[in-house]
């Protein structure tokens, strides 16, 4: 898949991402496996004062690992 770690892909890379996850019953685990990686994240950042970028990038975490595949 050319999505991963691609900054450039495009939506049609997303979307073969997206099936390929699907079709191989795999979401469940890609998911806990994102929200396990999210909270290490937010470990490591917990040290920083609280900024409007900071709750930002968790905001954006957050959307982006809880949304539906």
């Amino acid at each position: 898949m050319k999505v991963f770690g691609y900054k450039g892909a495009n939506r049609i890379y997303v979307e073969d991402a997206v099936y390929a996850i699907s079709s191989l019953n795999i979401a469940e685990e890609v998911r806990r496996t994102a929200h396990q990686n999210m909270i290490k994240a937010f470990e490591c950042i917990k040290k920083y004062d609280e900024t409007s970028a900071k709750n930002a990038l968790i905001s954006s975490a957050k959307f982006i690992v809880e949304r539906s595949l």
